[in-house]
């Protein structure tokens, strides 16, 4: 909605609100880009990025790495015996599951960084310029929020296996 008001009758000429029509028209169109541009690189249950989108980041992340000589690290999650969760407890517990995976990302990682889910129970996180010690110690930050978040849910042990992998590791001083 876009309102325009005057308290003077007739306010407004033919030039100002054709003017008008085409603001509105416009930020019309840049509503709806953003909406389909969301529904393109965003998984619906999670609100998490999605693969495409993912990969995407990768590729843009490592020649700004390259460049500038920055680490880059990736942390993959795969939450363990999914289809066994499923099938013990249902479906609705599984997508229970991955949306509370998909808060716990959010709710643990810098703006700058890149959480996505890249299947059916697998998440990955970008970390922009980190190194492998600092990703490890958020790859267990992660672990142990994920832990908590699980026990909240309810009857089912959910256990996760998580990895990392560093792009451009610094050179370490040898002593």
């Amino acid at each position: 909605v876009l309102s325009v008001q005057s308290r003077r009758p007739s306010a407004y000429d033919e030039h100002q609100l054709a003017l008008l029509f085409t603001v509105g028209h416009h930020a019309a169109v840049a509503i709806e880009n953003s909406r389909h541009f969301e529904m393109a690189t965003v998984d619906s249950l999670t609100g998490l990025f999605n693969r495409r989108y993912l990969y995407e980041r990768i590729r843009g992340e490592m020649q700004r790495a390259r460049r500038y000589n920055h680490p880059l690290t990736l942390i993959c999650i795969d939450v363990d015996d999914f289809k066994q969760i499923n099938d013990q407890h249902g479906h609705v517990f599984g997508d229970a599951v991955l949306h509370a995976v998909g808060e716990v990302l959010h709710g643990y990682i810098r703006q700058t960084d890149v959480p996505s889910r890249t299947g059916g129970d697998e998440f990955a996180v970008l970390l922009i310029e980190t190194a492998s010690d600092e990703g490890r110690e958020a790859a267990e930050k992660l672990q142990r929020a994920l832990r908590a978040r699980m026990m909240e849910l309810g009857p089912a042990a959910i256990t996760f296996s998580i990895g990392i992998v560093t792009f451009l590791e610094p050179p370490r001083d040898i002593d």
